[in-house]
């Protein structure tokens, strides 16, 4: 029998998290919409969102705030176009729960 598990990004987090790797320091790739909609913002570097290194979550956006699996995206209703494309237990999305230890 299977376990039926209930996605939520907004407490998920996995896709927000791109490794354990401190040097990893581009997680996400801004149009110049995604720009325009997070507004002026020192997390923006170039075209990308700054990361950091977080004693829970390893290296994530810096919007993220929690830990793994009980997390919470602080721009989450003007979050990043590559943010909205992913959809909750889509490839992407379980690869990245799987890579974090959520799933399997």
């Amino acid at each position: 029998m299977f376990k039926v598990v209930e996605l939520d990004c907004q407490s998920c987090g996995a896709c927000c998290i791109s490794s354990k790797d401190p040097d990893a320091d581009k997680l996400c790739h801004l149009l110049d919409t995604d720009k325009v909609r997070l507004g002026s913002d020192e997390h923006i570097i170039g075209d990308h969102i700054a990361t950091k290194v977080d004693r829970d979550l390893g290296c994530a956006c810096v919007y993220l705030v929690g830990v793994p699996g009980k997390v919470s995206c602080q721009v989450f209703e003007r979050r990043p176009l590559a943010c909205v494309l992913i959809d909750v237990g889509d490839k992407q999305c379980a690869k990245a729960r799987k890579r974090i230890g959520l799933d399997g």
